[in-house]
């Protein structure tokens, strides 16, 4: 581990969460190696083990848990490759993540919702192995969803605690708050050129709500410094009329924020504190600041929960493709693991991966024939039923569509490239 990272005090922080919480904790480096285990965490988890897993897929969902905390912000909830959950939050130093805190396994569902639809469903376990691996799932504690919200922020502070982002934060807050007025003096001097006292731009005002609700803070940020722009210049500075505005925009944000899926109690309370607040800001360049932060507390506060909930079930979605390639699987079938409709998945899968879900379906087939073709001495027709292609005819033909040659082909080009390498 590096240098600047003090081991002992992650120690430490991991031992008090894991006492604290009640759930085990996890400490790895970057690589996935176990630096420190305490309490029924990953490394205690005997269920992938009775399941038949691989003994490197605990290490492996770890690492993505690490990658999407990185992605998200410091702190990310996802499921492991038995249904469990848990969450995690990356110790960042100069070059990237150096560790992870991770805290699970733990159950978010009760026992009879996890039977029925993670082993039944899911994995397809008979009765009996669901019988056997009952003690293990009965070791496992339960938590609800705002438990464990609650104490993944607390992880992610802990975590900025370590890293001493404190100044970091500080320094960042000055930077931002000179380019955002900055910003707003450029948009000013841009209205100053027409000839006729714009109208309210409610195009900019619903573009910003977009990428409020896209998770775009830097978008979102940019827009709003446009909005404060307009409303400096359309008000002359008259403070009321400004915070009348801002009370405004506030309400439909707020109200986004519940339409992305935010708790409505949550984001109601947000609001009655950011109202408190807003009068206590009495010129505009405070009010200004003190806008743009609360943006960023609705951001991480409210907008946060349909970031942490999309993002778990694109991770559902992927896993259960992986675990049922080899079924004559459609996108109903797919949309139904997750309870949704399949318009709304295939919208939130392409906003997310940048492809559809039947693509990425595809491309996890074609993958696993590939290592199929390379491996073995199958015939084309039975590496197509395995891989959920069914007639050899339609596999052929899908294969070369995506990989730019037959199937055939690409295991004669495999063969020749490794005789290659052995000569």
């Amino acid at each position: 581990m590096s240098d600047t990272i003090d081991e002992k005090l992650l120690r430490e922080c991991a031992s008090a969460f894991c006492t604290a919480a009640g759930i085990g904790c996890t400490v790895t480096d970057a690589q996935g190696r176990l630096l420190f285990a305490q309490g029924y965490g990953c490394t205690a988890c005997e269920l992938c083990k009775a399941a038949a897993r691989g003994e490197g897929t605990c290490t492996q969902t770890q690492l993505y848990g690490m990658r999407e905390a990185e992605r998200f912000g410091g702190s990310y909830v996802y499921s492991c490759a038995m249904g469990m959950n848990c969450f995690v939050s990356p110790i960042l130093g100069p070059n990237g993540s150096q560790a992870q805190i991770t805290v699970g396994p733990f159950r978010m569902v009760d026992e009879m919702d996890y039977v029925a639809y993670d082993l039944v469903e899911c994995m397809r376990m008979s009765q009996a192995e669901i019988e056997e691996i009952l003690p293990i799932v009965r070791k496992i504690p339960y938590a609800t969803p705002q438990t464990i919200h609650a104490l993944a922020t607390m992880l992610f502070m802990s975590a900025g605690f370590i890293q001493n982002v404190s100044d970091i934060n500080r320094l960042q807050g000055a930077q931002e708050t000179t380019a955002m007025q900055g910003q707003i003096v450029a948009y000013i001097q841009e209205l100053k050129r027409g000839r006729e006292a714009p109208e309210y731009p409610f195009r900019l005002e619903r573009a910003f709500l977009q990428a409020l609700a896209r998770g775009e803070q830097k978008q979102a940020q940019k827009l709003l410094n446009e909005l404060l722009g307009h409303i400096m210049f359309a008000q002359g500075r008259d403070i009321r009329a400004i915070q009348a505005r801002a009370y405004e925009l506030l309400i439909l944000i707020s109200r986004t924020a519940i339409d992305e899926g935010a708790p409505p109690e949550k984001v109601l309370a947000l609001n009655d504190r950011c109202m408190a607040e807003m009068r206590e800001n009495g010129d505009f360049d405070a009010l200004c600041v003190w806008l743009s932060r609360s943006i960023k507390r609705y951001m991480d506060e409210a907008f946060n929960f349909s970031e942490m909930r999309d993002a778990d079930i694109i991770h559902r979605t992927v896993q259960f493709m992986q675990l049922h390639y080899a079924a004559k699987t459609s996108l109903e079938d797919i949309a139904r693991s997750v309870y949704l409709s399949p318009t709304y998945l295939c919208r939130l899968f392409k906003r997310k991966m940048g492809v559809t879900v039947m693509q990425f379906y595809t491309t996890l087939r074609i993958d696993k024939c590939k290592e199929l073709l390379v491996s073995t001495d199958e015939p084309l027709s039975e590496i197509a039923q395995e891989t959920g292609f069914g007639d050899q005819s339609h596999f052929t033909k899908v294969f070369k569509r995506v990989v730019g040659m037959t199937p055939l082909s690409y295991r004669r080009k495999a063969c020749h490239s490794e005789q290659e390498e052995t000569e």
